[in-house]
Order: structure tokens, then sequence, then C-alpha cells
């Protein structure tokens, strides 16, 4: 039965996870942590359940010395997410030897080109850094890339970058698609396994 630990700052998308989360088999999950900055807010706006645990988000070695061992991190990272923020919480995750580490990134393009707009910069960078510092360790690591998301499809769908990147695909190169409400139990289940 596996420890998660969930590090995010957007309310709607840790409601989705944990949603997808508890409709796992029982086997599966022992407990959930959700560390959040204000617990009380993240208490009312996620409902009750007793596999879930709240703690104060103080740091990530503050937050991982209060949940022990865990299996998987999911880290939710928000558009203006500080690079030493993430790339502290990375670390200490890797030297705490924790087995799976799943990012819900932004689409950047999927370039390691830095565009000097933060808010994209900051996620590809720390894409980057998940991936150089985790290669040789036993931590395996799950990207999913918001606008990969099904659910940001639809008749007024204007991205370019994600259209652009569709049509450009080389033949055989299949794309992950994610479903936020109901299919958001395979990324959970992807990042499990």
């Amino acid at each position: 039965m596996s420890r998660i630990l969930l590090i995010s700052s957007n309310t709607h998308l840790s409601k989705d996870i944990l949603s997808a989360l508890l409709q796992l088999p029982d086997t599966l999950i022992a407990q959930i942590f959700i560390a959040a900055k204000d617990v009380p807010t993240a208490r009312k706006a996620i409902p009750s359940n007793p596999l879930l645990t709240f703690l104060k988000d103080s740091g990530p070695h503050s937050i991982l010395a209060r949940t022990g061992p865990i299996d998987a991190l999911f880290y939710l990272t928000p558009n203006g997410s500080s690079l030493p923020q993430s790339r502290e919480l990375i670390d200490v995750a890797l030297a705490q030897g924790v087995p799976h580490f799943v990012l819900a990134s932004i689409d950047h393009g999927s370039t390691a080109e830095l565009t000097g707009i933060r808010p994209l910069d900051v996620p590809s960078q720390t894409e980057q850094y998940l991936k150089s510092q985790s290669e040789g360790t036993g931590t395996s690591w799950t990207i999913l890339q918001r606008a990969q998301w099904m659910d940001n499809i639809s008749d007024e769908f204007m991205d370019d970058v994600f259209a652009t990147l569709w049509a450009g695909l080389p033949k055989g190169k299949k794309m992950q698609l994610i479903r936020g409400s109901g299919g958001m139990r395979w990324w959970v289940w992807l990042g499990m396994n």
C-alpha cells in the first residue's frame, strides 16, 4: 500500500488528483499527505477522508521529515513557482530516496531553450533538473504538461503551441493526452506504476 505526498498550490487540480487517487482500489493507497501553505483553507476545499493527512507546507525538509517514507511525490507546479524552490524539493526527495516523482508542469513548447518568459522557463528548467538529477538514482519520474490534457481541447481551443506540436509529431510518435476528471485516474495510475 502506497503512501503519497501531494504538493500543490492549485486547489482545483489537487481535488481532481485526490478524487482519482481515492478511486483507486483500497489495497493501493495507505495514506495521502497534502502539503498546503494554508491548511484550514485546504481542508475546507477538499472533502474529508480518513486517508488524508494535511500538513503545513513549511519547506521540503520539514514536510518529508513529517511524512516519513513515501512511495510517490506529486508536485503540481504553479506557473510562478521559483526554480530554487522546485530544485530544493527535487534534491530533498532524491536524498530521501522517494521512489517516484510525478511533476505536473505546463506546455512550454517542449524546448530546452529559454524564452525569457518566467512562467514558461521555470517549468522547463524544473523538468530538465528533475531529469538530470534523478539519473542514476532509484527515483523514476513522470512529467505531465497541462496543455496535453484533453480537457483543454474544445471547440474554442486555440493553443497554437499545442496544435503545432501535434501536427509536427514524427510519424509513429505518440502523444500522451490526459483527461482531468474521469481520465485523471489513468495518469494517477501511470504515476503510481
